[in-house]
């Protein structure tokens, strides 16, 4: 049940508001054609997948917008998804500006590796959109698919066919969804029963 400190990105989610300046900071777009990436840009999220995967959602739907939370090495790789706007780069966000983006956002886009962003996207309410791709961390366990999570193939072309299905829809109430997620407190608990039952010779 790895975690981390939540309690003060679920108070920023709860307590966000879309105000003007806020939605001028995310880019602009409709929020129901809006989707978030928050993390590492480097190759264990695949990123070229993801640049592969917009270019083909930008000659198919011009309206979506994908905003990106982070840095990395491989941030260069969206340049050209940058340039036309299709990309709003955040840049590294504290808590306040990634409740922000996940908020406004319709879902999360990882095709990469999930691993602590499922928690994230537990505390935001909003699924992550990934691929089958093997490698992803037991994080991943934590969302259920069709709920918090929607798998694609392993392909550009249908994760992108994926999206633009999200897209089309229309947004629906995720306050009714089971979106538990595992907490600081019952993390440190079960770590501590487990070292005093392994003391004890019980375990």
């Amino acid at each position: 049940m790895n975690t981390v400190d939540t309690a003060a990105l679920q108070h920023a989610c709860e307590t966000t508001q879309c105000t003007v300046d806020r939605i001028a900071f995310l880019g602009g777009g409709q929020r129901r054609h809006t989707f978030s990436f928050v993390g590492g840009l480097d190759s264990s999220k695949r990123i070229a997948f993801l640049a592969d995967a917009l270019d083909i959602l930008w000659g198919e739907d011009p309206r979506i917008r994908l905003l990106v939370g982070g840095a990395g090495a491989e941030r260069k790789l969206l340049d050209p998804a940058v340039k036309r706007g299709q990309v709003v780069d955040l840049g590294p966000v504290d808590t306040r500006r990634k409740a922000d983006a996940l908020v406004y956002s319709r879902a999360i886009l990882m095709p990469g590796r999930i691993g602590l962003v499922a928690v994230d996207a537990l505390v935001a309410r909003r699924p992550i959109l990934t691929t089958d791709w093997p490698w992803h961390a037991p994080e991943s366990e934590y969302l259920v698919e069709g709920v918090s999570r929607l798998t694609s193939a392993n392909d550009p072309r249908a994760y992108a066919d994926m999206v633009l299905r999200i897209a089309r829809q229309a947004p629906v109430d995720e306050s009714a969804s089971p979106w538990e997620h595992p907490t600081l407190d019952e993390m440190t608990r079960r770590y501590t029963e487990g070292v005093v039952a392994l003391l004890r010779g019980t375990s």
